[in-house]
């Protein structure tokens, strides 16, 4: 159950960036994630597991629907997590959400369409890569580590003019257990 939360954090904070930090070059590739309006489809992948579905994302707001049905979307003060075979929906304050911010303090260089991020003994990554398309939307993000590497593809990206708000405002069906902060949760 962690790592369906980590994994989670971790698709939410791609979107959080603070991309002003970044160089010119990195700071133009993330900048047009994050101020696009799109559709994609997402593939996560780990050693061990692998996940689709599609995205939509737009100024700060996301709603992925993963293939097996389960939901996670988030606005301005939400993350919501709903998993419809056992019907619980976890609902995070987005204050509590990650980022990938640390990743600013190590050394990258561009190849190409590639950028390389090095954080030396730094856990627990040892290299970052994001590549992107020539367009500029990044389409590969890699996070690897000794022990595992995770792997986030975009693919058929969609840029719209605008997604309905109520995407983002997800509404588990009547009968669903709610959670309150369950990152909160002290065991």
């Amino acid at each position: 159950m962690k790592y369906k939360y980590f994994f989670i954090l971790l698709i939410y904070s791609l979107f959080f960036i603070p991309i002003k930090l970044l160089s010119q070059d990195l700071g133009t590739i993330l900048n047009k994630l994050e101020n696009s309006t799109f559709k994609a489809n997402l593939n996560i992948e780990t050693k061990n597991n692998s996940i689709n579905g599609k995205i939509y994302y737009q100024k700060g707001n996301l709603h992925f629907i993963l293939n097996d049905g389960r939901i996670i979307a988030s606005n301005f003060r939400n993350i919501i997590v709903y998993d419809p075979e056992t019907r619980v929906a976890g609902k995070q304050d987005k204050a509590l959400g990650g980022g990938i911010s640390w990743i600013l303090k190590f050394p990258y260089k561009i190849e190409g369409n590639k950028a390389i991020i090095e954080p030396e003994n730094q856990k627990p990554y040892k290299k970052i890569i994001i590549s992107w398309n020539s367009d500029n939307f990044p389409q590969l993000i890699q996070f690897i580590s000794d022990d595992n590497t995770i792997i986030y593809r975009f693919s058929n990206i969609t840029y719209l003019n605008n997604i309905p708000s109520s995407l983002f405002s997800y509404k588990p069906p009547a009968g669903s257990r709610s959670v309150e902060n369950p990152l909160n949760i002290k065991k």
